[in-house]
């Protein structure tokens, strides 16, 4: 992919397609045979549909999501009335290319189904939805690289295709902390204070640190 290129030209080994089996001591075991050697570890928890999405009666796919066909409202298939968004679920164009499981994209899915909801009569006929995306990996010293996913065209005009773009920055951790302080003020205005970054200079190590607002 783009983002893996981008990664390997910087001598950063990114294995996307590795499936872990396992971690004993300071040695990570793939299920493709592979081993890789680590001196130190983080962990994410893989993304999946909360329980009562995997408990109920409503058809999904072979990893637990719910497909949607429709990308412009987020309606379940065969069900009245019922949307899904964000990790429940699983919308797929037809370069076989699926939004990410990114907080961004299900914030503006619920943005379009808040829509429709809003709605009085029998107008339910959705908007042009927005469906841009970004995140930035960061890289090192503060620098980062950024790929923004833009499936709004895809969604809005028949025919056209997801759009993809990568731009190298060195304000890589900046940039994330303003892109998160965004969303703060979406959701909370000002009862949250923003976050605020207080950089060092050994080596280029910065600590982001959030102030409390009673």
């Amino acid at each position: 992919s783009m983002f893996t290129k981008e990664m390997t030209s910087r001598n950063i080994h990114y294995l996307p397609l590795y499936e872990m089996e396992k971690v004993e001591n300071d040695t990570v075991y793939y299920k493709n045979g592979k081993t890789l050697e680590a001196s130190l570890l983080w962990t994410v928890y893989p993304i999946r549909a909360p329980d009562f999405v995997q408990d109920a009666s409503i058809e999904k796919n072979e990893k637990g999501t719910i497909s949607i066909h429709d990308s412009m409202t987020n309606a379940i298939p065969s069900t009245e009335n019922a949307f899904a968004i964000g990790d429940c679920c699983c919308v797929e164009f037809e370069s076989n290319v699926t939004i990410p499981k990114a907080g961004e994209f299900a914030w503006k899915m619920g943005v379009s189904v808040a829509d429709i909801l809003s709605r009085d009569g029998d107008d339910n006929e959705a908007l042009p939805v927005d469906r841009l995306g970004a995140c930035v990996a960061e890289i090192g010293f503060g620098n980062g690289i950024e790929l923004q996913s833009d499936f709004s065209n895809a969604i809005n005009k028949k025919g056209e295709e997801p759009e993809f773009r990568v731009s190298e920055s060195t304000r890589g951790e900046e940039e994330k902390v303003t892109w998160v302080n965004s969303y703060l003020h979406q959701i909370f205005g000002d009862k949250v204070a923003p976050l605020n970054m207080s950089s060092k200079q050994n080596g280029g190590e910065s600590n982001t640190k959030r102030q409390r607002v009673d």
